[in-house]
């Protein structure tokens, strides 16, 4: 664990430590990494969050046994193509960088089940997402993201997706394919209509949660009433007028947040008293 040890590079010494299963190099002022690197052949997790990396050092893309890789809070830019000989990848976290873009090799990365890509500057996925068949948790909130791929659908391990604090105007009916969903968070957005596919989440038992508060929604489709496993609903601070009576179907409900939009109390439907 070299962590927090104030280092602006890393010692050629490390590279001699050919059994060396996990490298932290947490909080520390690292530009670049020593190519012999390479030489870790048997380095499952590289930790190297909270640098001033602008790039990934190429040396990591030769460190093929890797399993886990955080390089979340630098300033990197772009990824190589490179990054998709990381075949074994299980954990990716580039969280919290200046990424602009993905390159289609993420694709390749096909044992990834999580991908951490928060709070950076992406404006879309590249349809060889579909490939990420184990994908169990994607983070994509607080990007500059307009549209999802309609390949996202093929993505159907996924339990959570946020995409919220974006800049979504529309969902690919495809987000009806998500059935494994647990969390779903769509809040503060431009959100102006849902697929009606969103009702195919009917199979999802586990959705238990889901946002959709600060977006541009003038209707919610009458689908929604059949995620009957829904316990909480955020629909506040939208342009709704009505809701649908199917909303009654939510047997589950425990919470429904309507507030801040121009809905009259003798506009909602009489049903809605039949919720728990």
């Amino acid at each position: 664990n070299l962590g927090e040890a104030g280092m602006l590079e890393l010692p050629e010494a490390v590279a001699q430590l050919p059994s060396l299963r996990k490298l932290w190099l947490t909080h520390n002022a690292l530009r670049a990494l020593p190519d012999g690197l390479a030489r870790l052949g048997r380095l499952q997790a590289l930790l190297a969050p909270d640098n001033v990396f602008k790039e990934l050092p190429p040396v990591v893309t030769r460190l093929e046994s890797l399993e886990q890789l955080f390089f979340n809070l630098n300033p990197i830019r772009e990824l190589p193509p490179g990054i998709g000989a990381l075949t074994n990848l299980e954990w990716l976290d580039l969280s919290e960088c200046q990424l602009a873009s993905l390159p289609p090799e993420i694709g390749a990365l096909t044992r990834l089940q999580r991908l951490d890509l928060h709070s950076n500057k992406i404006p879309t996925l590249p349809p060889t997402i579909s490939a990420l068949a184990r994908l169990d948790r994607l983070s994509l909130h607080s990007n500059d993201m307009t549209l999802v791929p309609p390949e996202i659908g093929a993505c159907t391990a996924l339990t959570w997706l946020s995409l919220n604090a974006n800049k979504l105007r529309v969902l690919p009916p495809s987000i009806g394919a998500l059935t494994r969903m647990i969390r779903l968070s769509l809040h503060i957005n431009h959100l102006e209509h849902l697929p009606p596919e969103i009702g195919n989440l009917v199979h999802l038992e586990a959705l238990r949660c889901l946002w959709l508060y600060s977006n541009q929604l003038t209707s919610v489709p009458p689908e929604l009433g059949r995620l009957t496993g829904l316990k909480r609903l955020w629909l506040d601070r939208n342009r709704l007028e009505t809701v649908p009576a199917e909303l009654a179907q939510l047997s589950s409900l425990q919470e429904i947040y309507l507030d801040q939009n121009p809905i009259r109390h003798d506009q909602l439907p009489p049903q809605l008293a039949l919720l728990p």
